[in-house]
């Protein structure tokens, strides 16, 4: 026997789950409450909801946080694929790291056409390039937004990568931008660090961030406080495949911009010297 919960005005729900819960704790009740929320526009979970909620059509925000190594992906796909309204997608991958064993995940494209704003959080332990297999980033790649026009990635870790290893997330997460992304203009990628004390100069996160494979993008914001060591060498399949910025905009400590450990401030004259020696960007307009 279901509890019928009639809530005919909501139209924000946000339900908090605890991760370390086992998934039956959190199964049971979902399964006996019916959701009665016809003008639900705003939903924000954590691990697990009922993916058979009557009024997911009508959802325009979903903010679902997956803190969890074995996770149902399908069922999730699949709610996806029922919200016909969704306009704002935001998703988080906490303390989750990648699965280094086991058979290759592979999902069939999930086609979000009415998204215009992507969010993804990826929190880890160490800001480090995932190797191995990886369900969750089968998920991302399954994900196909052709209408977005901003994307925001935000990368967390406590620590940053051990033996001077490169942090790539940006590159690996983008290499198929131009099929699941065509139409972005807006770009932020965050970079945070929660164990960077200000003015250490040898924890440095090192973001390769190839923006040729965003071709219509106009503005760039990049957000760290550690120094920043941006990959040069990432080459795009030629100079004139770099997307024409009308705006940078930086949201970085001193560690980031002013240091010698940081190249921030190089790569910014560098994108902007190659542009005007192809005779590219509108300097009148740009910021």
């Amino acid at each position: 026997l279901k509890t019928k919960f009639p809530l005919p005005m909501l139209e924000e729900l946000h339900v908090e789950n605890d991760g370390n819960l086992p998934r039956s704790i959190i199964d049971i009740p979902a399964g006996r409450f019916f959701w009665d929320t016809p003008k639900l526009k705003v939903l924000n979970v954590s691990h697990y909801f009922s993916y058979t909620l009557p009024a997911i059509s009508s959802i325009t925000v979903f903010e679902f946080t997956i803190g969890r190594r074995k996770f149902e992906y399908r069922s999730l796909l699949g709610a996806l694929q029922r919200m016909s309204a969704l306009e704002d997608l935001r998703l988080r991958f906490e303390n989750s790291e990648d699965e280094r064993d086991g058979e290759e995940a592979y999902f069939d494209r999930v086609i979000l056409g009415k998204v215009s704003r992507f969010r993804m959080c990826l929190d880890t332990f160490h800001l480090f390039k995932p190797y191995g297999l990886s369900s969750q980033r089968a998920f991302f790649a399954c994900l196909v937004l052709p209408n977005a026009l901003e994307l925001q990635f935000q990368f967390h870790g406590l620590y940053s990568a051990h033996d001077k290893q490169i942090t790539s997330l940006a590159e690996d997460y983008l290499m198929f931008a131009n099929q699941q992304f065509p139409r972005v203009t807006s770009f932020k990628v965050e970079f945070r660090e929660r164990k960077y004390f200000v003015g250490v100069t040898d924890q440095i996160v090192s973001p390769a961030i190839p923006l040729h494979y965003l071709r219509n993008l106009e503005s760039f914001t990049i957000q760290c406080k550690a120094p920043l060591q941006i990959r040069i060498y990432v080459a795009a399949p030629n100079r004139s495949a770099v997307p024409a910025l009308r705006s940078i905009t930086l949201i970085v400590g001193k560690g980031a911009l002013w240091t010698s450990a940081s190249n921030l401030r190089y790569w910014i004259v560098n994108y902007i010297y190659d542009l005007q020696m192809q005779g590219r960007g509108d300097w009148e307009r740009f910021e």
